[in-house]
């Protein structure tokens, strides 16, 4: 079976995970206890290789979005815009999303800040 996971380290280690699994169903049933015992969602996604690809659709619209939201946090320092309440903005509205809830105060406070950030 290919197991491919969604989800950052800090999901991991609080069990927030999504598993696609992709092989044989009958493999998959004996395998699936124990990774929903250990992430949030496990999902049979079809035949070997099919779970893998969607691994590479999820990773290429989360690259997507995470570019889409250093782009938006480099506008609102550059402006000067205090970046706990873009944070808390971004995060409470309809631009959300787990990648922001989870990497935007990292991005904000890493190499984005010190290069002419506020």
């Amino acid at each position: 079976m290919d197991v491919p996971i969604s989800g950052a380290a800090s999901q991991a280690r609080t069990g927030n995970m999504v598993f696609m699994a992709g092989g044989k169903r009958s493999v998959f049933d004996q395998v699936r206890p124990v990774l929903d015992r250990i992430g949030k969602k496990t999902v049979y996604v079809g035949k070997n290789g099919d779970a893998a690809m969607l691994k590479l659709v999820v990773n290429l619209i989360l690259y997507l979005t995470e570019g889409a939201a250093i782009e938006g946090l480099t506008l609102g320092l550059k402006a000067g815009l205090d970046p706990q309440i873009m944070y808390d903005v971004i995060t409470s509205g309809a631009a959300s999303s787990d990648l922001v809830i989870t990497r935007g105060k990292d991005m904000l406070a890493g190499p984005i800040r010190t290069q002419g950030g506020r």
